[in-house]
């Protein structure tokens, strides 16, 4: 089964609130660690740039150095938008109210799981849909974890989003 997370959970790991900063950060120290495919969207992904760019270029060159270094170790799969995507999005009425970025990746994600703090896709009560779980605070390897303490520098709340 395969793992799909969207921008909640990449931009989860800077989120003000620290258990979900705890929670996201854990959730990529666990699959980097596990050598763990995690596939995020396209359109995920260029939903965290679009947030990142609003902020200070000082704080973007704190974020993009771990962004970066975190998408090359860990195993991200940037995941197209397929036909049948599209076919599960216009058949399945309930996820109609979603943005149509949230009702997409609920789509690309039906036969797997996906990981996401958007409180719309929650609500949805499906079982693949999952947070990451609760636990002490991981942390990744050396070089990964020091840009990630200087990226800390950006702190937001996802659900402004």
């Amino acid at each position: 089964m395969k793992e799909y997370i969207d921008w909640t959970i990449f931009l989860g790991m800077h989120h003000i609130d620290k258990k979900i900063r705890i929670r996201c950060k854990n959730f990529f120290v666990t699959r980097l660690n596990l050598s763990k495919n995690i596939y995020m969207s396209f359109e995920n992904i260029g939903k965290c740039d679009d947030i990142i760019w609003t902020y200070d270029q000082k704080i973007q060159n704190f974020y993009y150095p771990f962004m970066d270094l975190l998408h090359s170790q860990a195993i991200m799969n940037r995941a197209p938008y397929s036909l049948e995507d599209f076919e599960i999005y216009q058949s399945e009425i309930h996820i109609h109210n979603l943005s149509l970025l949230d009702g997409l990746s609920v789509s690309m994600s039906k036969n797997n799981t996906l990981y996401t703090y958007s409180q719309d896709i929650i609500q949805l009560s499906l079982k693949n849909i999952k947070q990451p779980p609760e636990a002490q605070e991981l942390f990744f390897p050396k070089e990964l974890e020091e840009l990630y303490q200087k990226s800390l520098s950006l702190v937001l709340n996802v659900k402004k989003y």
